[in-house]
């Protein structure tokens, strides 16, 4: 299924997957908005660990089904 015929308008969570496969889950409110908008606080013990590994997957669990969407983003370190 292309991406643009996916319904974001239900999301109840997100998980996004490193290449080592460590898997990091988003919050309402705190890490998703508007049901594709994210984002993560790198100074939050829970998602320090991200810094310098790559987000390889991108799973949206939805009100339609549950979409993994493959990824190559790099998280860099702070400078």
């Amino acid at each position: 299924m292309a991406i643009s015929k996916i319904s974001f308008d239900k999301v109840y969570g997100v998980v996004m997957t490193t290449a080592d496969g460590a898997e990091y889950g988003l919050h309402h409110v705190t890490n998703i908005w508007r049901g594709t908008e994210l984002g993560f606080d790198a100074d939050d013990a829970y998602y320090a660990s991200m810094i310098g590994k790559t987000i390889t997957q991108i799973t949206y669990y939805t009100a339609d089904g549950v979409y993994v969407l493959p990824v190559n983003v790099a998280i860099p370190a702070a400078n």
